[in-house]
């Protein structure tokens, strides 16, 4: 399914030289993406509603229907009709509602009208991870082998445009690999020229040796065909299409840092007389005949991972594989827990922890702690620990691990427990839902049952789910939305991952328009969420799995906004596109809730 085309030193087998000793044997590796829309979408391209400037202050309010988003989370924003803001430009959001938001452009506004913008404001948020982003499903099949450190793509660049902000958008990162479908597609369009496919590809090797030239490795996929209805989709631009594609990988011979894949040949249709693209994997939504589905974007994601495997050597899959991969079940219990001169003091039996060990001491009850620090091990029965605040004895349970895993129970080997609701039946793990997140009983029959995990991670949460109906939502939760509250802090970064299965008796019959994969919290009354395999938008039912799916899956980093946090939890769920006469099974574990430290 996937075509290496580079040094012969890349293969199955690691050789002494080449790419293979290039980068660090640990991952992950650190990774940006750069190009334009075929690569950018691993976020969620969300064309705002509306967006008005105010000179004065150069604030942009942009309106974005139920965004969900934060103070201080970033926004990419773009609009290609203004000079100062054609290239994209990460800003921190200052919440204004539900439906709206603002950032300050500051030099960045400088050829903007004062009133409303014309054209399209893009504003691009990186806790939106797209189901129809082949990145995002590379990561799944690799184990999120790549820490990705900036999305460099942009909606809409030519060649040109790549070149122009390759330094501010990709090599000022400093990464160890980039990730980039070939630009030149956007080239033949009559909006950008059309330019001559002679400059195409110099500006395309240009981009190339530019960012070989770092040091870095680069992995690049070829052009991908259209859909007929698309402005490109003449047989002209496909044949160009096709003739720089063999330009790219005759070129990629011999560059032991340069991995070509050939995503070409995983959408074209080979009979169509046009050379435009199977319909199958590409989306069919008016206005876009371009850009990979969920069932293309996987494909191709599954086929880079394939072929780059080798080059990328070092495992690196956190879920949680045994009871105690938390904080709560890898905890040491103190007592005795007293501060002095910002240090607390404690006893804790064999604690076991030594001098110099990164740890967190959380709960409490006359003040709750949710601090991490350095130990200094005072004796076998005794830990001292940095903490600001006031003299006195602490009262109440609290503990300390070196987990940043928060989530309970998170192999379910406690099996029993557990909720149904919203006509489920059958058994749940504890501190799981097994539900209908539509909210409704329905005409599904769903039946929870919890079974040993295939690789013997403990068990997992099984879903059986049959007669569901159109926009059906089957899948599970948190039980208690509110049992981690107090193992949360305002300013710090979380994100929830899971094994994931989703098997289905016959996928003709059972159509799944969406899989969501979601990490929420309730603020002062306000619900935050960042996710991954987002993108639902009712896409047909060609749109999401047509084959069986099973991976560790997970969400975008949330900052936690300052306030009250009523709720904080995970949520799974499948949307069906339509009534299921076939059973689909849903599985569920090793469940994390992870908290981003800094060592």
């Amino acid at each position: 399914m996937s075509q290496i085309i580079a040094s012969p030193a890349i293969g199955a087998t690691a050789p002494a030289t080449g790419i293979y000793n290039a980068l660090p044997s640990i991952a992950p590796y650190r990774a940006v993406l750069f190009g334009d829309s075929m690569t950018s979408q691993a976020y969620v391209d969300t064309a705002a509603t509306s967006a008005s400037y105010n000179r004065a202050t150069s604030v942009l309010t942009i309106t974005d229907s139920a965004h969900g988003l934060a103070s201080g989370w970033t926004v990419d924003v773009f609009n290609r009709s203004y000079s100062s803001l054609k290239k994209f430009v990460s800003l921190p959001i200052t919440r204004i509602d539900a439906n709206s938001y603002s950032v300050n452009l500051g030099i960045y506004g400088g050829s903007l009208p004062e009133g409303t913008l014309s054209g399209t404001t893009y504003a691009r948020v990186p806790v939106r991870w797209a189901a129809n982003g082949w990145f995002n499903w590379l990561q799944i099949a690799s184990g999120y082998k790549f820490n990705l450190v900036f999305n460099g793509a942009q909606s809409g660049d030519v060649t040109a445009d790549c070149i122009a902000r390759i330094n501010s958008h990709c090599l000022d990162y400093s990464p160890d690999v980039v990730f980039m479908q070939i630009p030149g597609i956007n080239d033949m369009s009559t909006s950008s020229g059309p330019v001559a496919e002679e400059t195409i590809w110099t500006n395309q090797k240009t981009i190339i040796d530019t960012i070989l030239g770092t040091g870095a490795v680069l992995v690049v996929l070829t052009l991908t065909p259209v859909l007929t209805s698309e402005a490109r989709a003449t047989l002209q631009n496909m044949a160009r299409v096709q003739r720089l594609n063999k330009r790219l990988q005759a070129y990629a011979q011999g560059k032991k840092s340069l991995i070509v894949i050939d995503s070409w040949k995983l959408v074209i249709d080979s009979s169509d007389t046009t050379g435009l693209a199977l319909a199958a994997y590409l989306k069919n939504l008016v206005g876009d005949y371009i850009h990979y589905n969920t069932q293309g974007a996987r494909r191709v994601g599954e086929a880079v991972w394939t072929a780059i495997s080798g080059a990328f050597p070092g495992q690196y899959d956190n879920a949680p594989k045994s009871a105690i991969d938390c904080f709560l079940s890898s905890s040491v219990s103190l007592t005795s827990v007293s501060r002095s001169n910002n240090v607390i003091t404690a006893t804790g039996t064999a604690h076991g922890f030594l001098t110099g060990e990164y740890v967190k001491l959380a709960g409490g009850t006359s003040e709750v702690l949710n601090e991490w620090g350095t130990v200094t091990r005072v004796d076998a029965n005794t830990v001292t620990f940095p903490s600001a605040g006031p003299n006195g004895s602490i009262t109440g349970t609290i503990r300390m691990s070196r987990s940043n895993t928060i989530s309970q129970n998170p192999v379910l080997v406690t099996a029993t427990g557990g909720t149904i609701a919203n006509g489920v039946t059958g058994t749940s793990a504890g501190n799981v839902t097994s539900t209908n997140h539509a909210g409704n009983t329905g005409t599904q029959t769903a039946v929870a049952s919890v079974v040993a995990h295939p690789s013997s991670y403990g068990n997992v949460q099984r879903l059986v789910v049959s007669a569901a109906a159109l926009n059906d939502l089957p899948g599970f939760q948190q039980t208690t939305t509110s049992l981690l509250n107090n193992e949360i802090k305002a300013g710090r970064e979380y994100y929830f991952q899971c094994y994931l299965k989703i098997a289905s008796a016959n996928w003709t019959n059972t159509a799944a328009s969406e899989i969501k994969v979601r990490l929420i919290a309730n603020v002062d009354g306000v619900l935050y969420s960042v996710f991954n395999l987002d993108t639902y938008a009712g896409l047909p039912a060609a749109g999401s799995l047509t084959s069986d799916f099973e991976g560790v899956v997970r969400t975008a980093n949330m900052l936690l906004p300052g306030g009250t946090v009523s709720q904080f939890y995970w949520q799974v769920y499948v949307r069906a596109a339509g009534s299921w006469t076939s059973n689909v099974t849903i599985d569920v574990g090793q469940i994390g809730i992870v908290e981003v430290v800094g060592a």
